[in-house]
């Protein structure tokens, strides 16, 4: 980053075809990159549908997230965020798995 940008911001939507069988390399991708993008001066914001997303994939979002953004503006703790490398350690259900 030397004499490079100062902060990198990014944003981030997944079609919901991407949260079905495929959602778990997602999720492992989306914890993965907290670790990864340490050293960098990143703003990221990830945008999820509650109206289309599932249960399960929210509940990733949030152990995946350490903040949330709500409708308003709020940001807020997730409460359940999970380091990445104790997220990646853990067993995770196969792409065959039917939620």
């Amino acid at each position: 980053m030397a004499d490079g940008p100062s902060q990198i911001r990014m944003a981030g939507e997944l079609p919901p075809l991407l949260l079905g069988a495929t959602w778990d390399a997602w999720a492992r991708y989306e914890s993965a990159i907290n670790h990864v993008y340490d050293d960098f001066p990143l703003w990221g914001i990830c945008a999820y549908d509650r109206r289309v997303a599932s249960p399960h994939v929210l509940a990733d979002v949030a152990r995946t997230h350490p903040r949330l953004i709500r409708p308003d503006g709020v940001r807020e703790s997730t409460g359940v965020y999970t380091d990445p490398a104790s997220y990646l350690a853990e067993c995770r259900p196969t792409a065959s798995t039917t939620w």
